[in-house]
């Protein structure tokens, strides 16, 4: 019975296959986290960039006024 549980924990510790699919899962989630990343800077920026268009907008508009 030991042997039997000895040799299947073995064998699950050797097989590599699962490692493959581990790994392309790392590089997935490290990718997500660097688009997601640049995604919200970019978000920043043009938020930025709005409130200045915005901005000069509203005081051309009232100039005209």
């Amino acid at each position: 019975m030991k042997t039997r549980i000895l040799a299947r924990i073995v064998h699950a510790l050797s097989d590599r296959r699962g490692v493959t699919a581990l790994e392309y899962g790392l590089v997935a989630a490290l990718a997500a986290v660097a688009i997601i990343t640049a995604m919200a800077n970019l978000g920043t920026d043009l938020d930025g960039v709005f409130t200045a268009v915005n901005n000069k907008l509203t005081s051309t508009a009232a100039g005209i006024k």
